[in-house]
């Protein structure tokens, strides 16, 4: 039996994670690493989430299988619970996605992915430490091609954010610092959706694709592509390399690939389709690093300009148009090759989306992400 350390159990990956372990009874010991003063207001964390994907009685039921070190990331190198002495495999999910701010990015994702290493490196019984970044760690070096795992990090990276900035400079210091520890490194790339509880679970970063959509706007070429993938695709693929006895590489992308990708103009024809009232709009490119008016006269012809929500909602999406604008692809042939399935189109399951939960407006979906954005009081 193994016993796997879970950091981020409560977030979005995580939770997938569980849930499909947890419900294929593969009798797997999990041990969550949860911020919170007692086990019952960690389980309490727990049941919030996981009820999205399985209802509360099961939830609830999930939670009781599993143990539970309340604690922080950022103490965990010198938490002495003798139950970290006994883990098998860790997997390292937790992280500061914010947009907001640079120190907890750093101090989250850098320092405390470090102090982790160090707790878990004492660990005699310790067989994999999977360690999960993004593959948007490529920065606009990787823009318009097909990115390897092998040609990130590297110092010179051009970042649009903080936070890859930080998962980057991690990778460094986790190679540097702790050559022995039996480190792989698992690069998502987008992840939004499920395939069977569309966006249940949560409308993260699928609201930006259907606000795209209602825009008819688009931030590279509406006949390249997307690379996307479902949280469950994602989650089973990290259960997979964290359990496969031996694997090839030290670094994989969980990404759509080549074959895998989506063009805005599938996604918009299946958002059509779900919605059933209406032909596929024109999706028309943009550039979003000119200083004009395209985005923002599209986007409040939809909303209004007085509302904060939908003011922190148009700032998100430059962001996030800002990403699509790369049109990079992350090759997903080392994954393949270890004999994993590869991801769904986004295409395909764009419509399950759209329909689980049905009639809920972007606005709302929007929400699952307010956290990592800084409401402003104005557009820009």
């Amino acid at each position: 039996m193994t016993r796997t350390l879970l950091t981020g159990a409560t977030g979005l990956i995580g939770s997938a994670v569980l849930m499909e372990s947890l419900q294929s009874d593969d009798n797997a010991g999990w041990l969550l690493l949860v911020r919170a003063k007692d086990e019952a207001e960690a389980r309490l964390r727990l049941i919030s989430r996981w009820q999205r994907h399985v209802g509360v009685a099961r939830a609830t039921a999930f939670a009781a299988q599993c143990e539970i070190i309340c604690g922080d990331l950022l103490a965990i190198a010198e938490n002495d619970d003798p139950r970290l002495d006994r883990v098998t495999h860790v997997l390292h999910l937790a992280a500061d996605t914010s947009f907001r701010s640079r120190e907890t990015n750093w101090r989250v994702n850098h320092d405390g992915t470090l102090g982790l290493a160090r707790r878990m490196a004492q660990v005699a019984t310790l067989r994999r430490f999977l360690h999960v970044g993004t593959a948007m760690i490529c920065g606009r070096d990787g823009a318009s091609r097909v990115v390897h795992e092998n040609e990130f990090p590297h110092a010179e990276t051009e970042h649009i954010t903080e936070y890859t900035r930080s998962k980057a400079a991690t990778e460094v210091a986790l190679a540097e610092h702790f050559p022995d520890l039996p480190l792989v490194t698992v690069r998502p790339s987008i992840v939004a959706g499920h395939t069977v509880l569309g966006c249940e679970p949560t409308g993260s970063i699928f609201w930006s694709i259907r606000l795209g959509d209602r825009l008819g706007l688009v931030s590279n070429d509406p006949d390249g592509g997307l690379d996307v993938v479902p949280h469950d695709w994602t989650a089973r693929a990290l259960l997979f390399l964290l359990r496969k006895p031996v694997l090839r590489h030290r670094r994989y992308h969980l990404s759509a690939g080549c074959e895998g990708r989506s063009s805005w103009r599938d996604v918009a024809a299946a958002l059509a389709g779900a919605e059933g009232n209406r032909a596929p709009r024109d999706v028309r490119s943009f550039d979003v690093a000119r200083r004009d008016t395209t985005m923002r006269d599209s986007f409040f012809r939809h909303y209004d300009r007085g509302d904060p929500l939908a003011i922190t909602m148009y700032l998100a999406q430059k962001k996030y148009y800002e990403f699509c604008a790369l049109d990079v692809t992350f090759d997903n042939k080392r994954l393949l090759e270890e004999g994993y399935p590869p991801p769904p189109p986004l295409a395909d399951y764009a419509a399950v989306c759209v329909q689980r939960p049905a009639g809920v407006s972007i606005l709302d979906l929007f929400k699952d992400d307010l956290h990592l954005f800084q409401p402003m009081p104005s557009a820009a």
